[in-house]
């Protein structure tokens, strides 16, 4: 009995750090979302900022329109007034460089504000392929652990599960019945701990053997209201 409540506190304590790891699990997906939005609003100040970067790119192209029909105008002057030919000239060049200056400003800003996206891009995928990667580790490393303290008390209950077989063997031996019917029923909870157990460790391939089953010259008995038990042929 002392065995059996030693392997009910193992399995208790693997079941207890699995639903740590499925907790630790859910945790860092929270985290995951939390980031995500966090990109997502970062993302949104980005296309804020570039929307302002093409407003004052679009302000500097329409002063370059302006400057270019003033120059038109300043032509149509010249030819009704060629004694103000000289300043009309002059102004013209003037805007004309006003307007070209306009555009050169225009596409540094377009190219400085496209290098500064890719920039964001990039920090923002390596960002996100380092943390995902952080928690898909923490994440193997969980479920490691668990499947440790599973295999634990896998094996704990095997052990105890032998030493009852071996108990009812004995008691079976010395032809004492009512040793059998006190022992069966901790060989039938073995069974239910150890099919629990490899259950939480995650599948069939963890599952018990029956200690006896490759035992020569041992038989099961059964007896009333109670689990089979080995009888020594």
């Amino acid at each position: 009995m002392a065995d059996t409540a030693s392997a009910e506190d193992v399995f208790a304590e693997a079941k207890e750090a699995t639903l740590a790891s499925k907790a630790a699990l859910s945790q860092q997906r929270t985290d995951l979302a939390a980031l995500q939005k966090e990109f997502r609003e970062r993302s949104r100040r980005e296309e804020e900022a570039m929307a302002k970067i093409k407003e004052l790119g679009d302000a500097a192209e329409s002063f370059g329109a302006r400057a270019l029909r003033n120059r038109k105008s300043a032509e149509e002057s010249k030819v009704a007034a060629r004694r103000e030919a000289g300043a009309i000239d002059a102004a013209a060049r003037q805007e004309s460089r006003l307007a070209a200056e306009a555009v050169a400003a225009k596409a540094k800003l377009e190219a400085a504000a496209a290098a500064a996206q890719e920039e964001k891009a990039k920090r923002d995928r390596a960002e996100a392929a380092r943390a995902a990667a952080e928690a898909v580790e923490r994440a193997r490393l969980a479920e490691q652990a668990a499947g440790a303290a599973a295999e634990a008390a896998i094996k704990a209950a095997m052990a105890a599960r032998r030493a009852t077989a071996e108990a009812v063997a004995a008691a079976e031996t010395s032809g004492d019945p009512e040793a059998i019917g006190e022992m069966a029923p901790d060989y039938q909870a073995f069974g239910s701990i150890s099919s629990s157990a490899a259950d939480a460790a995650g599948g069939a391939e963890h599952a018990l053997e029956d200690p006896t089953a490759e035992e020569p010259g041992v038989e099961t008995l059964a007896l009333p209201g109670t689990a089979a038990v080995p009888e020594p042929r």
